[in-house]
């Protein structure tokens, strides 16, 4: 709305509990069905940041074959600013740590969630 431009009611940050809450919709818990574009919500018991986000890729555009990829910013740690990564979903759905797979039996893993805005297209 054009009042929210005046009002303040848009900002530079938005963290992944914001972004799960207020600008997307649930989709899936079956990775099989997400779409380029869709994010896939965690929550840790992490009480610094319990919230996290990834972006599904989808398929490698550049190197055929090669899998499907997420990406996602590991978040600051040890003093560092952290790093953004670019697993398959193979080795995610593999990954040592398991409350970081995103399989239907992880109570971590929220789903597949789709962006608001694109609510009517699919």
């Amino acid at each position: 709305m054009p009042a929210d431009l005046a009002a303040g009611g848009f900002g530079q940050f938005a963290d992944a509990k914001t972004l799960q809450l207020r600008n997307t919709h649930f989709v899936t818990r079956d990775l099989d069905r997400a779409q380029p574009g869709d994010l896939l919500f965690y929550r840790q018991s992490s009480e610094h940041m319990p919230f996290h986000s990834m972006i599904y890729l989808g398929e490698s555009q550049i190197a055929k074959g090669a899998g499907r990829y997420l990406v996602y910013h590991t978040g600051p740690d040890a003093g560092g600013p952290g790093e953004i990564r670019r697993p398959t979903l193979d080795e995610l759905r593999h990954f040592p740590e398991p409350a970081w797979r995103p399989l239907p039996d992880n109570p971590r893993f929220l789903g597949v969630f789709r962006w608001n805005i694109l609510r009517n297209s699919s």
